[in-house]
């Protein structure tokens, strides 16, 4: 076994106050994005469906910013004489901290995918999301290190692509844990950064805890291609650079310690994950429809972005490998409200969703293959009535209402309202493609 001379350096620490490629928070000459969908959002179209329907909405119109109520929504037109065009709304969009839970999975798998394809192109071996890795134990990852996985039949091999899987079918924490791993974490900070996804920062792992002196390490990783020989890349870890040191976010009146004790004071999540909606809304469009920024995302290639639309594609009971017992629109968060209002034949909802600590969060791609148009619906909420956390007693139902009702009542609005020459103008001009 030998070690990949790509990742010379197994430590790595950021200099405050560096610019450039790493892209940090705040800075103009972040990103390589050509077109960002939100510019010039309005933000009347979605409060005026919001009002339209408060009944149907009920507590999250009538108190928006008690339940955190962010939305953001974008259109896509495909004209046949104007080319592609956008018209986007936002409403309330990042106006306070909303945990992201589990939508930064889709960052780690973004991550995971570009190091394979970086891997390839410095070392000459074929690696692919379909090659048996081996992931060194750590305390993030599992103390006896990620050796197999009895889902992936009949192998029972861990590859990323298998990892991939179970994150966006089931939404599964250590296949998350894993994919940071074979990425690093300074990779994968960088990546979404260079790409303008300034906001993202990964203070710990989900639903597993840094080991002492370990915070973000990314352990040593076996790759084992079927032609040429196996190689490692060595234990990495990451200092985030100063800039990112975080800011005092307290929720709540009180919360649950692990040991079931209650502590009668707001929760901190200062070092909590970090990743904006309005940031998580340009990702899933730019995996989706990379054409409309002239480049492929994040170090993709043509390969990773069908392979990742695929997946994200796909309800949980339209996988047998992995194969869950759940209910088919479990990962779909959307998809009643979408198919009250499109129906299912042709209709695609490519997305990731996220549910902790009483945040509920989706974002999908709604693409219909019967019509020029599609959608890009991205929205965050909080139900926890009692402000405990960690109490378990969370109205996500609720909320999973509100995210399928809303998804209805502005797919029929805007199909109402777009479909005339005259409106034309009201859109944003993207690449003008043909």
């Amino acid at each position: 076994m030998r070690w990949c001379e790509c990742f010379p350096c197994v430590h790595h620490r950021d200099e405050e106050g560096k610019k450039g490629k790493t892209g940090w928070c705040g800075e103009k000459d972040v990103g390589n994005t050509q077109v960002d969908p939100l510019e010039g959002a309005d933000d009347e179209f979605i409060q005026c469906v919001l009002q339209q329907h408060k009944e149907k909405f009920g507590k999250f119109a009538k108190n928006a910013a008690k339940h955190k109520v962010q939305v953001l929504w974008t259109e896509v037109r495909d004209w046949e004489v104007d080319g592609t065009q956008l018209r986007s709304s936002r409403y309330r969009a990042d106006q306070e901290y909303i945990y992201p839970a589990s939508t930064v999975k889709l960052c780690a798998a973004v991550a995971a995918l570009s190091q394979l394809r970086r891997l390839r192109m410095r070392t000459k071996v074929r690696v692919t999301p379909w090659t048996p890795i081996r992931i060194h134990p750590s305390q993030a990852t599992g103390s006896t290190g990620v050796y197999e996985d009895s889902t992936n039949v009949p192998t029972g091999k861990v590859t990323v692509a298998h990892l991939i899987r179970k994150v966006f079918l089931a939404s599964d924490n250590p296949a998350h844990n894993a994919l940071c791993a074979v990425a690093g974490y300074q990779y994968l900070h960088e990546t979404m950064w260079n790409h303008g996804l300034s906001s993202l920062m990964l203070y710990h792992p989900i639903s597993a805890k840094w080991g002492e002196g370990e915070q973000h390490l990314a352990p040593a990783v076996e790759f084992w291609p079927n032609e040429g020989s196996p190689f490692s890349i060595p234990p990495r870890i990451w200092e985030p650079p100063a800039k990112r040191h975080a800011r005092k976010i307290e929720l709540g009146r009180s919360y649950i310690e692990e040991g079931g004790k209650r502590v009668s004071r707001p929760m901190d999540f200062s070092h909590k994950n970090r990743f904006s909606l309005a940031d998580m809304h340009k990702l899933v469009l730019t995996i989706c429809r990379p054409g409309l920024f002239g480049m492929m995302p994040c170090g993709l290639g043509e390969e990773d972005l069908r392979f990742l639309q695929g997946v994200m594609q796909l309800y949980t009971t339209e996988s047998s490998n992995p194969s869950y017992d759940l209910d088919r629109d479990w990962n779909k968060l959307f998809a009643p409200g979408v198919e009250k209002a499109l129906g299912t034949e042709g209709v695609r909802i490519c997305n990731k969703l996220g549910q902790a600590y009483g945040f509920t969060i989706d974002s999908a791609f709604i693409e219909c293959s019967h019509s020029s148009r599609s959608f890009l619906l991205t929205v965050g909420v909080y139900t926890n009535k009692n402000n405990v956390f960690n109490d378990e007693i969370y109205e996500y139902e609720d909320a999973e209402k509100f995210l399928a009702a809303i998804a209805e009542e502005l797919i029929m609005s805007a199909s109402r309202t777009s479909g005339s020459r005259a409106l034309r103008d009201t859109w944003k001009s993207s690449c003008n493609r043909p």
